[in-house]
């Protein structure tokens, strides 16, 4: 099972990448990364060794990847009230990771839609949203 989905900035940004793969592709389990080669936010297989990006073949990549500390804090804070949330946690508005399971690594994988760091103009301004699923 994987989502595909739509990397946009204000500056001008925008990509298709996805998370997962299909049950027909076994040994590819595609998640965005942002490429300081090509300047693009590309799909790479993170199963494959060494990564590099589908798109200049670099191997100056960076993973939108959440840290697990991130996703903890977020889990725990949703599970809290929300008249608590409002008053004692800025990061309340802040949408549900995106997440996918590899059976292959047996790891989950996450990553926060919004206020992501930009390969184009380095700001915090990309923002991933969600264009379909795909098994």
């Amino acid at each position: 099972m994987g989502t595909q989905l739509l990397a946009t900035c204000p500056c001008g940004v925008s990509h298709e990448v996805s998370i997962g793969g299909t049950r027909a592709s076994r040994g590819v389990f595609d998640f965005p990364h942002a490429c300081s080669g090509c300047r693009k936010v590309v799909s790479v297989n993170i199963l494959s060794e060494p990564l590099t990006c589908p798109s200049c073949r670099g191997s100056a990549l960076s993973s939108y990847q959440a840290s697990a500390a991130r996703v903890w804090m977020y889990k725990f804070m949703s599970s809290l009230p929300y008249s608590f949330q409002r008053k004692f946690w800025r990061g309340v508005s802040e949408s549900p990771p995106f997440s996918h399971y590899c059976s292959k690594n047996q790891r989950t994988y996450s990553m926060f839609p919004l206020r992501q760091r930009c390969v184009n103009c380095s700001k915090n301004t990309l923002d991933f949203s969600l264009l379909s699923l795909f098994d």
